[in-house]
């Protein structure tokens, strides 16, 4: 039996579950909202899940009939509190964060029952730092950039004279900020670092992570799923909107992206990083230099992989369809040496 754990809006998530009733797979799609409307007994084997607006039918979890969890996107729902009035906001925060401590241990119970399965990916993996990535991918033979993570100014102005160019980025995942007036959303992108920008720091300021700017000949996204690797370039360096960062879409003329083969020797270090780091599969970035030099700058393990299945015509959905339904069907579990055996249909 296969468990999928994602929102509920999420439309990868929808052509994975469309592949699977094809195969005539086996599995339990669970969103975050349905951790709300649970029964269980500690200790027996099973969960129940009573009817959401999201999935119309009750469901029951048996825990050890799961062989592998698809832990997708996962995002905690917001609590309505009805009469917010009644509580002084400080209270009303201690109140919420209670709340969601609560459903946290609920989640923990069930992911701590379920240690004698494979995880696609593990919580404890997802949020795998960028330092941790980077540590783990220099080990692993691939090519890092220079990087300082420091609250001091005078350490910073030392990285800055020793490179010809600095970027700066967040050191966890990008913050997103939704403008509650409009439909606007806003998010922190990576930026090059100017003198003037440095002149203007204080002494001390929070801890913030720095990076000598490569320079670029194309972007490449990369794919993994149990050992295969698909890759596209993406030609961000013709436009200064998407330069720096491709994420700067330019939606009036988008970037030209085709089908990319990484050397052998680099699939090897990506297959050999994402052992070490417990990744089964994600999204992860390189560049290309003008030299020649392909350097990691990270992974996401719940990346958006549809930006290179369509243009490149890959198929991912039904891939990770398919290691799925090998998973559930392999007694002997291999992670990163899976083979894609389901016959065409």
């Amino acid at each position: 039996m296969i468990l999928i754990l994602s929102i509920s809006s999420d439309t990868s998530t929808d052509n994975v579950s469309d592949y699977l009733d094809q195969m005539g797979a086996k599995y339990i799609r669970l969103h975050p909202e349905d951790f709300d409307h649970i029964t269980f007994f500690p200790g027996e084997n099973y969960v129940n899940f009573s009817a959401t607006s999201a999935n119309k039918q009750d469901k029951q979890l048996f825990l050890d009939q799961i062989k592998i969890v698809w832990f997708r996107k996962w995002a905690t729902p917001n609590f309505g509190i009805t009469d917010p009035s009644s509580l002084e906001r400080s209270n009303e925060e201690a109140l919420v964060q209670c709340l969601k401590s609560e459903r946290s241990s609920i989640i923990n119970y069930i992911t701590h029952s379920l240690t004698h399965v494979t995880w696609m990916n593990h919580p404890s993996t997802s949020r795998i730092s960028k330092p941790e990535q980077l540590t783990q991918a220099k080990l692993a033979g691939l090519t890092t950039p220079s990087t300082i993570i420091t609250s001091s100014k005078s350490m910073l102005i030392e990285f800055y004279h020793s490179h010809d160019q600095i970027i700066s980025k967040s050191i966890d995942a990008p913050l997103l900020l939704h403008d509650p007036n409009s439909s606007i959303a806003y998010l922190s992108y990576t930026n090059t670092v100017t003198e003037s920008d440095i002149d203007a720091l204080p002494l001390k300021f929070f801890p913030s992570m720095f990076q000598e700017y490569i320079d670029k000949d194309v972007e490449i996204r990369v794919f993994y799923l149990g050992g295969q690797i698909w890759s596209m370039a993406i030609f961000s360096q013709n436009d200064d909107q998407t330069a720096v960062d491709f994420r700067k879409y330019n939606k009036a003329m988008p970037n030209r992206t085709t089908c990319f083969q990484m050397p052998n020797q680099i699939k090897n270090n990506i297959t050999r990083f994402m052992e070490r780091t417990g990744l089964i599969t994600g999204s992860l970035d390189f560049i290309l230099t003008p030299s020649g030099e392909y350097v990691f700058l990270e992974v996401n393990p719940s990346g958006q992989y549809d930006m290179i299945s369509k243009p490149c015509n890959y198929h991912l959905d039904k891939a990770i369809a398919t290691f799925l339904y090998n998973s559930d069907k392999d007694e002997k579990l291999t992670f990163h040496k899976r083979q894609f055996a389901v016959e065409e249909n």
